[in-house]
């Protein structure tokens, strides 16, 4: 999986905005081992990766009193993730999938009408 400054950063980490539109940081997770995660979520891992997304990874944000996981990545500047959640799911895999279509999506229509 690919690596940048981001994936050694000790750091909080700006994740773009929240579903409410307010700034959203975290904190990467390192040394997650993969192999306790569902199939799903340990293919998401490497599809995102093969889609172009770099420090793919599980993020901590929301504090110490209410910590939830962030499944997050960058395609270049632009930051995919999925939504917080306090239970890492497959729904996160879901999400993060998703954002990097509907970013691939946009750029492509972008590059068709420009």
């Amino acid at each position: 999986m690919a690596m940048t400054e981001r994936s050694s950063n000790p750091n909080e980490i700006d994740l773009g905005l929240n579903d409410n539109s307010y700034p959203l940081t975290g904190f990467r997770q390192m040394g997650v081992d993969l192999d306790g995660f569902s199939l799903f979520i340990r293919t998401a891992f490497q599809t995102a990766t093969d889609l172009g997304a770099d420090d793919v990874g599980f993020y901590v944000v929301g504090g110490v009193i209410d910590p939830q996981f962030v499944l997050a990545g960058w395609l270049g500047d632009q930051v995919v993730k999925s939504h917080p959640s306090s239970q890492i799911s497959d729904e996160m895999a879901r999400e993060l999938l998703q954002a990097i279509h509907d970013v691939q999506n946009k750029e492509r229509q972008d590059a068709a009408s420009g």
